[in-house]
């Protein structure tokens, strides 16, 4: 019976990786797509931000799952950079956000997460969220 207990402790651990490796590949597979709405081709002259936004936001998610904080910290800045370009500043300010809660608790960086923070609540006055902002 003890036996069979660990097989199943080994099965649920290899079907956790099984998910781990596909929500990574997700992450990876959204994070290049957001990357190519970006690019240009002769066929697009210039970057599609509000194509990138959907793919930027799912991969940051994803990465945060997974903890991995330099991709996702890579996709909060394209977030800030695709809404900056789409004037949304709402969703500026919730990247920003995204940064800094990673400097903070991941990253042990207060003073890169207040600098992160201070561009959050700018960005949520300019929307005139100031709810938000406080």
């Amino acid at each position: 019976a003890e036996y069979m207990g660990r097989e199943k402790q080994v099965i649920c651990m290899e079907e956790q990786g099984m998910k781990r490796m596909e929500m990574s590949a997700k992450a990876q597979d959204n994070m290049r797509e957001g990357k190519n709405c970006l690019n240009t081709t002769i066929c697009r002259c210039k970057p599609d931000y509000l194509e990138a936004v959907p793919h930027f936001k799912e991969a940051a998610k994803l990465f945060l799952n997974l903890e991995d904080y330099e991709n996702a910290l890579f996709c909060f800045q394209k977030l800030v950079e695709c809404n900056d370009e789409l004037e949304d500043h709402f969703e500026v300010g919730e990247a920003f956000k995204g940064e800094a809660l990673i400097y903070l608790d991941k990253k042990n960086d207060p003073k890169k997460a207040q600098e992160s923070f201070t561009k959050a609540v700018h960005e949520y006055q300019i929307q005139g969220n100031v709810r938000q902002a406080q």
